[in-house]
Formats: structure tokens, C-alpha cells, sequence
């Protein structure tokens, strides 16, 4: 008996510490799964909960610096039909109806309203309000309501279409493209709310503390520098140059505030709508047409898009030039300014100049005039004489530069050339900015430094050429161009300023920019530029015309003109250049 206890004792003992065992692990497991994962698993069981809906945020406006809009987002709809709720005798009727208002082919149309396990078929998308109202009309007087709908949604445009296209840009699906829409396209997206809500297993709404709204923010309005006025004068104003002139790479100009850096305007001779950007403009779809490729090749896409990149892309701010004579104004302000000669300091233009044993030609080399296709020459190569530096500068002579650069010696040019820009970028706030073209310094010889005084054997981009010039324009401070002004929030308010006024250094002293001004004022009326007088306006100006050297045409020529006014206090610069006419 004691033995059976012992044994009955024994079993007892050890079932019961199976028991506490198990219950100790169930326990522990359960504390692990609603005390430490609690947190883990409330997030797995809301999963299957919990449905988000995405509310969009608004892409911020662009304005011109008068607050004209040159992009906003206006409403639009999607137009989609329930295959599914459609009965089949309506089929029909809806087809046709449909096609009838959004110009949509029947046949897709009925096509679509086969699908009958469909509840979302899109029959048109960006479709407008008053085309979604003759919709709304047709639902209606039909009766089919909850078969077809409209979905708002909302779409870029740009009031202005083609203008001033390569400064604004384009929106793509996936954001900005190119130009500002690109470039300050993180503070025009903005950030995307949402509605969370609970359903159950039928996908019905249930309460549940749970559900919440988390609003949107949209994306900051810009402000530009653009006046928009001022880009239609330039823009009217290039396409006549255009036509004139038969560019063959087109031409472009600036308008930029000399003090502040602000671009009032920027434009090439053509323009595109921003709300079509993919169809090429007549001379580009014409380059396409007649190239003799068959439509819907590879070769052919490859040249189409490549068509389209060039139609985008911003002549002033991603293509280089060799500047020509327009740079002479930098070479003079170099040699003043380094108090190596002044404007009385004469030079003498025989009509070419020896350096390194090279002949470097002066653009006035011979004389005489072209009768009948006959050349009759009356003097042989003169040149300009011997004149003073500033009387030489408004001839536009070669010879007097490049004695002068020789004066100022290769190392204090090279010291100039940098701080006028010209071996970085500017930093303006566009993207696809490229870079100049130069010499390296240990290979800046002679000859190098002779032909870089007139503005040949170096490139640089138009951005930068009117930069170096606003600097001689006001007195020596190089600033940083610019086309945005401030971000706006949905109140209007200020949130950042760009407008900071600050120069990034001087170059040249104020006294000797006075000095440049008076004589590029002087050249107005009686030098090479004449062409840049207005009446009742006291401007400054410096013609140039440069080889296309890197061409196999060797009689590629760019013309150029910058100018700023009023020469006695300088507020606006304009820069046109004409590419190939």
C-alpha cells in the first residue's frame, strides 16, 4: 500500500509539473504575444483592417514677377463606365452616346462595355468641365446613373503655352521634365495626405478609432523674375531676327537686371506648346519628315526624341559659343583696371599682328567694294592706324586687344578671366548648365593669349557672357543670375526669398566700370554698334562676330550684340545672339 502511494505520489508530481511546465510556455507565450508584440501584431491585424486612401497634394503654381500665372493645375475628369451594371440593350446607347460627346471610336467604346465582369472601364481621360457637364446631361436624361461616372482629377497647364517654354518647363508623370518644373521640382510637389479608414470583411465601414484623415501639403507656389511683357517683346523680337537672318542654329536672347542677377527674360527663336511638349514644331517636324527614315523604325524614334530633346533644350544656359568681340570689353576691363594702360594709351592696327609667328588678322584688312560680283580695291591693308585703347575698342580692332593682353601679361589675364566666370558656371538656378571651353593655363601661350583677347579659341555659354558684362555694368560686382524670386504657401505668404542681392565678389573697381560704360556709350553713336542706338536712350553697347572654328563649313560665322542701358546708370542688359545666319 505505502509502495502504490509512493508511486501514485510520484505520477502525481511528475503530471503536475508537465502541467505547470506547459502552462508556464502557454503563459509566457501569451504574454510575449499581448504584452511584448502587442504593438507588432495590432499593426498585422490593422493591415487587414485598415484601407488608406491617398489624398493628392496640389503641384504649387509658377508666376512671373508681376504674379501672371505660367503654370497651374485647372480640373479635369476621367470618364469611366460598370460593364458589369450596364444592362446589355443599353450597350448600344452608351456607345454611341459616349462617342458622340468625347469623340472616342464607338467601336473601342462598345468593346470596353463587353467586359461585363468589369466595374472600371476608362473611356477618356483630361477631359474638360464643360465636356464632363454634356456627360453629366447624358447620364441624366438616360437614367444611368451608376453605370457611368466622372472621376475630378486635376492637370497641368500652361496659360501661356509656348512662351518662355525652355525657362518653365514641363510636367511628365513621374514630375518635372525640364526647366523649373525640374528644377525646383521637390518644392512645387509638396507631400501627399491620406484617409485611413477601418472595413470589415465585407468591405463595409465600421467604427473604429482607427479611422483618420492626414491632410496634404501642397507644394510651394514660385515666384520668377520673368516679366512676361519683356519675354514677349524677346521673343517677337528673335523670330523676326530669325526670319531676317536665316539662322541656321537658331538665335537667342537674355534680359537680366544688372544689380540683382534677376532674368526678366530668356528665350531662343522658337517656342513649343507646354501643353502638347512631344509634337515637334513645324521646322523640327519637317527635319523628321524629310530625313527619309520610315516612320516607326528604330532609327527613326531615335531621331524624333532626339528632335524633342532639342526643342526642350535652353540655347542661353546648355550650349557654348566662342564670343568674339563682345569679350573685348572684358580684355579692356582687365588691362584698365590691372593699371597696365588706360583708354588713352595708343595702339597701332597695320591690319594684323605677328605672335609667335603667327599672323593674326584684324577684322579691317582691306578696303574697297564689291561692284557686280567684281571686288575693287581702293587702299591696301591699313587696319585702324594709331588711335587711343577706348577710340580702338568702339572699332572692334584685334591688334589693339591683343597688344594690350601681351601688356597685361598671361597671368594676371588668366587671373581676370576667372574672376569675370569664365572657367566656372554661373550657378543660375536652371538645370542642364554647362560649362565653358578653355585653355588649360600651363597651355595659355602666346598666341593663345593673343586670340583670347578678341574672344576667339575659347567658348562659353551666353548665361555666363552677359553675367561678365553685368559686372562691368555695375561697377565691378559679379552677381548670381537667377529666375526664381520666393516660394509662396497656399495663404500667399513668403516662405524663402531668393532675392539676396549680395555679390559673390568685385572684380573691377566702380570708377573703372564708369569708364567702360562711357565708352561703349561712345561706340554707340560713332563706333561698330551702331546698330544698338535708340532714340531718347543712352545705351552701351559692343557688337561681335565669331568663327565657327570646330565646323567643317569654315564660313560659319555667330553674330552677336550685348548691350545695357542707361549707360550712366546701368539697370537692364540684353544679350542677342545669332547662331549661324
Amino acid at each position: 500500500m505505502k509502495q502504490w502511494s509512493k508511486s501514485i505520489y510520484a505520477r502525481t508530481i511528475f503530471i503536475l509539473t508537465v502541467v505547470l511546465v506547459v502552462a508556464g510556455i502557454l503563459i509566457a507565450n501569451l504574454f510575449d504575444l499581448q504584452v511584448v508584440k502587442y504593438d507588432y501584431y495590432l499593426g498585422k491585424v490593422l493591415d487587414n483592417l485598415i484601407q488608406e486612401n491617398v489624398i493628392k497634394a496640389e503641384r504649387g503654381a509658377i508666376y512671373d514677377r508681376n504674379m501672371q500665372a505660367l503654370a497651374m493645375n485647372i480640373t479635369t475628369y476621367r470618364i469611366f463606365v460598370s460593364p458589369a451594371d450596364i444592362k446589355e440593350e443599353d450597350r448600344d446607347t452608351v456607345a454611341k452616346g459616349l462617342s458622340d460627346i468625347l469623340q472616342v471610336d464607338y467601336e473601342d467604346i462598345y468593346k470596353k462595355l463587353l467586359k461585363v465582369t468589369r466595374k472600371d472601364e476608362t473611356i477618356k481621360k483630361d477631359v474638360d468641365k464643360d465636356t464632363a457637364d454634356e456627360v453629366r446631361r447624358f447620364i441624366d436624361k438616360n437614367n444611368f446613373v451608376g453605370q457611368i461616372y466622372l472621376e475630378a482629377g486635376s492637370k497641368r497647364y500652361y496659360p501661356y503655352e509656348n512662351s518662355a517654354a525652355q525657362v518653365i518647363g514641363y510636367l511628365g508623370t513621374d514630375g518635372g521634365l525640364f526647366g523649373l518644373e525640374l528644377q525646383y521640382n521637390e518644392q512645387l510637389t509638396g507631400t501627399d495626405g491620406k484617409y485611413i479608414t477601418a472595413r470589415n470583411a465585407k468591405n463595409q465601414s465600421m467604427p473604429s478609432k482607427y479611422d483618420s484623415k492626414i491632410d496634404p501639403k501642397n507644394g510651394y507656389g514660385l515666384v520668377t523674375t520673368l516679366d512676361m511683357n519683356i519675354q514677349a517683346i524677346l521673343e517677337n523680337y528673335l523670330e523676326q531676327t530669325y526670319k531676317e537672318n536665316l539662322a541656321g542654329n537658331n538665335v537667342c536672347g537674355i534680359v537680366m537686371d544688372v544689380e540683382t542677377g534677376a532674368i526678366y527674360a530668356m528665350a531662343t527663336n522658337w517656342g513649343f506648346d507646354l501643353n502638347s511638349p512631344f509634337t515637334l514644331t513645324d521646322e523640327y517636324a519637317d527635319e523628321l519628315k524629310f530625313s527619309g527614315l520610315s516612320a516607326g523604325t528604330e532609327e527613326y524614334n531615335e531621331l524624333k526624341w532626339s528632335l524633342i530633346y532639342s526643342m526642350w533644350r535652353n540655347k542661353c544656359v546648355s550650349e557654348t559659343y566662342e564670343p568674339g568681340s563682345v569679350f573685348k570689353i572684358i580684355t579692356l576691363a582687365s588691362a584698365i583696371d590691372a593699371g597696365i594702360v588706360n583708354t588713352a594709351t595708343g595702339f597701332r592696327c597695320s591690319g594684323s599682328l605677328l605672335v609667335s609667328g603667327e599672323k593674326i588678322k584684324c577684322w579691317k584688312t582691306t578696303g574697297g567694294l564689291t561692284v557686280a560680283g567684281t571686288h575693287i580695291s581702293c587702299h591696301k591693308k591699313t587696319g585702324h592706324g594709331e588711335n587711343s585703347f577706348s577710340y580702338l575698342l568702339q572699332q572692334s580692332c584685334n591688334p589693339a586687344m591683343m597688344q594690350a593682353a601681351a601688356l597685361v601679361g598671361k597671368d594676371t589675364f588668366w587671373k581676370y578671366f576667372e574672376e569675370f566666370g569664365y572657367t566656372g558656371k554661373t550657378g543660375i538656378d536652371l538645370p542642364g548648365e554647362a560649362s565653358g571651353i578653355n585653355h588649360k593655363l600651363s597651355n595659355f601661350n602666346a598666341v593663345e593669349l593673343a586670340t583670347s583677347s578678341f574672344g576667339q579659341t575659347f567658348k562659353t555659354t551666353p548665361i555666363q557672357q552677359i553675367t561678365a558684362v553685368c559686372a562691368v555694368a555695375n561697377g565691378g560686382y559679379m552677381v548670381t543670375p537667377h529666375v526664381v524670386e520666393s516660394l509662396l504657401d497656399d495663404q500667399g505668404n513668403v516662405v524663402v526669398s531668393y532675392a539676396d542681392k549680395t555679390a559673390k565678389r568685385q572684380i573691377i573697381s566702380e570708377e573703372v566700370g564708369k569708364e567702360l560704360a562711357e565708352i561703349l556709350a561712345e561706340g554707340v553713336i560713332s563706333g561698330v554698334a551702331k546698330n544698338a542706338y535708340v532714340a531718347g536712350y543712352n545705351v552701351a553697347a559692343k557688337t561681335g562676330t565669331s568663327e565657327k572654328r570646330d565646323e567643317e563649313d569654315k564660313t560659319l560665322r555667330v553674330g552677336s550684340t550685348v548691350a545695357f542701358a542707361p549707360a550712366d546708370d546701368p539697370k537692364i542688359a540684353v544679350l542677342i545672339i545669332v547662331d549661324e545666319p
